[in-house]
């Protein structure tokens, strides 16, 4: 029985054609199926000993700090944190949006960066924005959410 695309007529087809056979009081109509013709490599066993197809590499996980990052937002943040301690790549933080941030969620970033340290994954930074900096500078918290093992990224906008 061919696929329910190759005939959308939904009449009989003829033995070996590729025309249907039109119901009686109408025009000719054409409908054709696709078929595909097995080559003998492409038999079970063939298909067996072909390598399986690599998966494209998984990319970091990224905590996106959103424009707003408050007391509000910390569960959502905390929740990706955690998520990014999981993956297998160093996390990726994107701060490059923040347009306001607060004490709450610069601690959640603090406790994030050490348990990276304490486990000793590389984080990296997308981007600073200026009101992230200065939340990060008025707390004097600059070297705790910096990596281990990156150079210093400078405070004040991407690398």
């Amino acid at each position: 029985m061919p696929p329910f695309w190759a005939n959308p007529a939904g009449f009989p087809l003829n033995a070996g054609s590729v025309s249907p056979i039109p119901p009686q009081g109408t025009g000719p109509r054409v409908c054709i199926v696709m078929t595909s013709k097995r080559k003998k490599a492409d038999g079970p066993r063939a298909r067996a000993a072909k390598k399986p197809r690599s998966a494209p590499p998984p990319a970091p996980t990224c905590i996106d700090l959103g424009t707003h990052c408050t007391l509000q937002d910390v569960s959502g943040l905390r929740r990706s944190c955690l998520d990014a301690l999981d993956g297998k790549l160093p996390p990726v933080i994107d701060g490059s949006r923040v347009e306001r941030i607060d004490t709450a969620a610069l601690q959640v970033l603090v406790g994030f960066a050490i348990d990276c340290m304490e486990r000793s994954i590389v984080f990296n930074w997308a981007g600073r924005s200026p009101a992230l900096v200065h939340g990060i500078r008025l707390l004097g918290i600059e070297a705790l959410l910096e990596s281990p093992g990156l150079p210093a990224m400078p405070m004040g906008g991407p690398a």
